[in-house]
């Protein structure tokens, strides 16, 4: 098998594996059909760990990182951040 065809095959099979959720935007009201929001979030995610040089173990990495998630989620849904921060508190 020639290299392009090895390449399709591996296509083909990425296809198969997404197809039950690909086109779930069609399906579904409400479910944009790109994954804009997500990039967006993950960049200002980046942006806070490059600014935020003294963020130098992963153990505090992973903290700022479930902190900016929750953050970001109480926003998507139109939650006030502190006062679901106090549930947790």
């Amino acid at each position: 098998m020639e290299e392009g065809d090895k390449e399709m095959v591996q296509f083909g099979k990425k296809l198969e594996n997404a197809k039950d959720s690909m086109f779930t935007y069609v399906l579904y009201a409400g479910v944009p059909s790109t994954n804009n929001d997500v990039e967006n979030s993950v960049r200002k995610c980046v942006m806070h760990r490059n600014v935020r040089r003294q963020m130098k173990s992963q153990k505090g990495m992973r903290r700022l990182s479930v902190f900016l998630t929750c953050f970001g989620t109480w926003r998507i849904r139109g939650l006030h951040p502190f006062t679901e921060l106090a549930k947790y508190i």
